[in-house]
């Protein structure tokens, strides 16, 4: 999809199609079997703060990426105009994200739960990220991240690999670059800041400072979101047939310059802003 998506060229979709609905048909077959909840070993979100294997156990991260790959397979299908398919995976991914809702969700505190281990951010993260929050909760449920943010974790994320590529996209998806940015710029741990701060040039395996591999991008996700907030450029159609150019207002951030070669030709902006004057 990510192929398809950057270059508008459907031959990466035809070619694997029959490999990508041989995958996401075994996979829901042992997730229906479940009740929807994945039931099998899954890294779950890998390395999250002061962990390994994340506190809530993986069923709760692997259940809303199955649910991710549902609706992304619904995606491919309707670009090839398999009309019937798709909707039986999107039918899927809505299962999914009502079986999460159900088993995670407490809705005094608009977060999602685990009975033993609590909350941590990314349980909220991710089916805010797919979607997958009835639309009568989802203020309640960022209410509920933002809060943790602010209040318990002052400033500082709480995902591991694979909640914190969606966390920034998604607090500012829902009006709050600020504390996007807040979280970005952390100079204390866990956060980013901590690496520039001790003179690292690549990117660390884990938040530890003694983490073992120096060459990992899965943390370094954050980078799409600097592009898309900060650089401002956001692709909004295959092939970068359409895009947008909205920067991040904050008056933390003065300017900003990015630059990318598309299929269809050179892409780049530079923006500056001072004393409320803009000049793009």
């Amino acid at each position: 999809w990510n192929l398809y998506w950057e270059y508008g060229d459907r031959a990466a979709l035809e070619r694997h199609i029959e490999a990508i609905t041989a995958y996401v048909d075994h996979a829901l077959e042992i997730a229906r079997d479940a009740g929807w909840i994945w039931p099998r070993h899954s890294w779950g979100d890998w390395l999250s703060p002061g962990h390994m294997f994340a506190p809530e156990g993986a069923a709760p991260t692997a259940t809303m990426m199955l649910g991710h790959v549902a609706g992304r397979a619904a995606d491919i299908c309707r670009a090839l105009g398999r009309t019937d398919q798709a909707e039986r995976y999107a039918d899927a991914a809505r299962q999914i994200a009502g079986a999460y809702h159900r088993a995670f969700f407490d809705r005094d505190s608009g977060t999602y739960r685990h009975d033993e281990a609590g909350y941590r951010q990314t349980m909220n993260v991710l089916p805010l990220a797919f979607g997958a929050v009835p639309d009568e909760d989802v203020d309640r449920v960022v209410a509920g991240l933002v809060r943790d943010i602010e209040q318990r974790t002052d400033g500082h994320l709480d995902c591991g690999a694979v909640g914190v590529k969606h966390l920034l996209p998604v607090l500012s998806e829902h009006g709050h670059d600020d504390l996007a940015l807040t979280v970005a710029t952390q100079r204390t741990a866990p956060g980013w800041g901590v690496w520039q701060q001790s003179g690292a040039t690549t990117l660390r395996e884990s938040w530890d400072a003694d983490a073992r591999s120096h060459n990992h991008y899965f943390l370094g996700s954050v980078a799409a979101w600097i592009h898309q907030r900060v650089g401002g450029v956001r692709q909004a159609a295959p092939g970068w047939a359409a895009f947008e150019i909205r920067p991040v207002v904050d008056d933390r951030v003065g300017w900003a310059r990015i630059s990318h070669r598309t299929v269809r030709g050179d892409l780049a902006v530079h923006w500056h802003h001072e004393d409320g004057h803009w000049r793009v």
